[in-house]
């Protein structure tokens, strides 16, 4: 967690310097001031001056700003900052040093009138300088992905950058960068939470756009999983859920993975949303009914009421191992959105081996919980929604065959061709054919047919949508399985 800008810590204490001074020119005498602020020629002139922590525009640590208040008839000024370093001005009152390291500084101002040589003043001051060695310690630094500021990068981040979209600002010198922290010159505007929108141009080039999302999901890097979310809401708001397309799913011998898909859905016909702008959730399972092969992936649905691709910026963090998807969508355009219906397809690949011990039939449910943690309008201001408890689920049935099937067997059917379009040839050799059936990848029988005394089987599967089937021959000698892809 980084610690926000606090004031650089500057202490003083006034030093009475003792000096003895000779001008033969003026053939004046000079008088020691054991405990004098001062040693002056007369009372023309006498020196002194204040300081302060440097505070410009562009952080800077180890800035110190002088000023003089000399007072008298000086024309000229000289400083010694205690460094090594020198600065002589005739008219400059305030003069900005930076020093490079920590450490206690004995600085001197000095102020004399050249022309009438009637004035000469000293005074000489001990400052503390305190530079971390870290300065993003007392710093507003950039940590690129962290657009709220909050001190981690999440889902939540992308709003910003939707609520923000194409605003600019003074660029960093450091472009694009890693997570940590980045010195950066503040711009103009905060957001409506009062964070500076440098923090939402994380790559640094000075406006806030599609580039700088990549880093609001930096997983290798920087990101948090969302939590904190809300898992039920009761409230006359607008719904929001996940509903899956069929709510039971026959598994076969047709593929080691099963693919399934479900609609995020934002509002219904009788209570829709209404002035929304963005949404930020996720969602709960058990991972291990997933194939560990495959991703979960997010579909955006462009002609959603939400908006166009060009409308909208949807974005998701697949979080399989820690059973959780993070799922952030927002308009960047300025305008709310108002209807119902999908946002979004959520594709899970679900493992075939999901039912503990294949040959039992009871089946298995997979469950997704929906948890969301903020939706808002264009000025950032939170909306009420109503949330079920219940979890979003699709109950698999085992429909596996458990008769052993011999691979000779198998070797004598020959299915050609294979992709097919049209017509699919199935040449059943010496076997003797009883039944054909034909699965779809969610285990759906598709194509039914009994055998006669059939050889060579014509099955036209051009009214079929394309993938992946799963064909099953009941023979005198046994069950042959092919897989069969429709193109």
């Amino acid at each position: 967690m980084r610690i926000t800008k606090s004031k650089l810590k500057v202490s003083f204490s006034s030093i009475l310097i003792f000096s003895l001074l000779l001008f033969s020119q003026l053939n004046a005498n000079t008088n020691s001031h054991e405990n004098g602020a001062a040693d002056r020629l007369n009372t023309a002139c006498e020196a002194d001056f204040i300081h302060s922590e440097y505070d410009g525009s562009m952080p800077v640590l180890g800035g110190v700003v002088f000023e003089n208040i000399s007072e008298g008839a000086y024309t000229e000024t000289t400083w010694d900052f205690g460094d090594g370093n020198d600065y002589y001005t005739i008219a400059e009152n305030t003069v900005t040093h930076f020093y490079s390291q920590s450490g206690i500084y004995q600085v001197n101002l000095s102020v004399w009138n050249a022309t009438a040589q009637d004035c000469f003043s000293t005074i000489t001051k001990t400052i503390e300088v305190w530079i971390p060695d870290d300065p993003c310690e007392i710093l507003d630094c950039v940590w690129p992905g962290d657009t709220n500021a909050d001190g981690v990068s999440n889902m939540e981040d992308v709003l910003n950058i939707g609520l923000e979209f194409g605003a600019v600002g003074p660029a960093r010198d450091s472009i694009c960068g890693g997570w940590y922290g980045h010195l950066a010159e503040d711009w103009d505007d905060n957001t409506v939470e009062g964070v500076n929108l440098k923090h939402g141009d994380c790559n640094g080039d000075g406006i806030i756009d599609l580039s700088d999302l990549p880093y609001t999901s930096n997983i290798d890097e920087s990101y948090t999983q969302l939590e904190g979310g809300i898992g039920y809401a009761d409230s006359d708001g607008p719904d929001i859920k996940l509903q899956f397309n069929v709510d039971t799913v026959h598994l076969t011998n047709a593929l080691d993975a099963t693919p399934i898909s479900a609609a995020l859905m934002l509002g219904s016909s009788s209570v829709p949303m209404e002035d929304v702008y963005g949404v930020v959730l996720y969602m709960e399972f058990t991972g291990e009914y997933l194939d560990s092969n495959s991703q979960i992936n997010v579909d955006y649905d462009e002609n959603s009421f939400f908006g166009g691709y060009g409308e909208v910026i949807p974005r998701a963090v697949d979080l399989t191992d820690q059973g959780q998807l993070d799922f952030a969508i927002t308009r960047k355009n300025g305008e709310n959105a108002s209807g119902y219906g999908r946002i979004a397809s959520v594709n899970f690949i679900i493992d075939a081996d999901i039912i503990d011990g294949r040959a039992e039939d009871e089946g298995q449910s997979f469950d997704v919980a929906l948890n969301v943690l903020k939706v808002i309008n264009k000025d950032g201001d939170e909306l009420d929604i109503n949330l079920s408890a219940e979890p979003a689920s699709v109950f698999f049935v085992n429909n596996i065959v458990t008769s052993v099937v011999d691979p000779a067997l198998s070797e004598k059917v020959k299915v050609y061709p294979n992709p097919v379009s049209d017509d699919l040839n199935i040449d059943l050799g010496d076997l003797e054919g009883q039944t054909l059936e034909l699965y779809d990848v969610l285990g759906k029988q598709v194509s039914y047919r009994e055998l006669q005394s059939e050889k060579l089987i014509d099955l036209k599967v051009d009214q079929f949508e394309e993938g992946i089937y799963m064909l099953k021959i009941q023979t005198d000698q046994g069950i042959v399985s092919k897989r069969v892809v429709v193109k």
